[in-house]
Parts: structure tokens; sequence; C-alpha cells
């Protein structure tokens, strides 16, 4: 008996389905190594990759990995990861003055903290249960911080302020800078030129 023309037609196009990416810790890992090499390389566009490395990256993540995905899926993961990161930043400035539970590697907060922050921002629920993994989460800090490169490898920029996470937030966090280390700054009195 022949198989109805659906079943025929499915059949036919089932090829060119595209198979859902499936993220497991190191093929994230894998990811960022990757994306981290293609920045590195000047590959920057905005904040985010050029265009066309995409297809590069999806290349190398197949050398690496054995899996086939596609440049959609490389671009659909970086944006995905993107998102997550500044959720995660967000949670983090919200939780000044909080514990922290290793455990979990998130926020040690009560319940009622965490029901009144998810209501402002559902994007954070997901962290109530289990942080960012602390290696990921340095890989996506060098991807995703919007820290301008020269300021970021230049010495003369914030040198002695290096995590100091909450001083936007207006948390004091004392930081003293040694003299042989200040930059004169023009008419100001009591700082001395670096000879």
């Amino acid at each position: 008996m022949e198989a109805p023309d659906s079943l025929q037609l499915n059949s036919q196009y089932s090829h060119n389905v595209r198979e859902r990416a499936q993220w497991e810790r190191s093929r994230v890992i894998t990811f960022c190594d990757i994306c981290k090499r293609e920045l590195e390389n000047g590959n920057r566009s905005g904040g985010s990759l050029k265009k066309f490395v995409w297809t590069s990256i999806a290349t190398k993540f197949k050398n690496e990995t054995g899996l086939t995905y596609d440049s959609q899926q490389m671009k659909h993961k970086w944006d995905m990861l993107k998102k997550e990161w500044k959720n995660w930043r967000i949670l983090k400035r919200l939780a000044t003055g909080l514990g922290w539970n290793p455990r979990k590697g998130t926020i040690d907060a009560t319940d009622d903290w965490w029901d009144r922050n998810i209501k402002a921002n559902p994007e954070i629920a997901k962290f109530r249960a289990k942080g960012i993994d602390p290696e990921l989460e340095d890989k996506l800090g060098f991807l995703f911080d919007d820290t301008a490169e020269q300021i970021k490898n230049d010495r003369r920029y914030m040198p002695h302020f290096k995590d100091c996470i909450g001083a936007i937030d207006g948390t004091h966090i004392p930081a003293s800078i040694p003299v042989t280390d200040q930059l004169p700054i023009s008419g100001e009195k009591g700082c001395q030129r670096k000879t």
C-alpha cells in the first residue's frame, strides 16, 4: 500500500528541517572560546560580531565538537547569551548588600525579595535556582562587557578600580591610588607628575 501524499511530502522535505541546537555546558564554553578568538582578531561590529564571521564560527564549532549548527544558530546563541548576561548583571546590581549562596551559585535572598524583583523583571527568575557558572561568567564578561577596548587595554584607564562591583549604584567602595600611579590633572594641586 502506498503512503498518503502528505506523508510522502513530509519525508521529501524532512532533510531540510533544521534540528534544534542542544547547548550543554561544554558546548557553550567552546562557543564562547571561538567567539573570543574572533573578537581578539578584531571582528567586532558594534555589540556583536561582523556578519561574515558567523559562518566561520559555525565551521570552527563543527571542527571542535563534531556538531553541525548553522550560522543563524550561532548568531541566535550569541544573542541569547548576551541577553542572559545583561539580566545576570542587572540581578547582581540589585543584590547589593545581600548574601551569596555558593551551593546554588546565586544571590541568597528572601522569597519576598525574589518575588518583588522577579515581578519587576521576569527575566531574572531563572537565576533564583542557579546562577551563571563562574567560568562561563568570565567568558561572557569578556564577550559582552561594554567597556571600550581602548579603556580595557590601556593601563591609564581605571587600573585600580577592577572588580569594584556596586560602585555605579551608589554603594561606596573604598579605593585608593598610590601617589606614584596618580596622573596629574591640569590645575590640580597636590598631585605631582611622574618622573
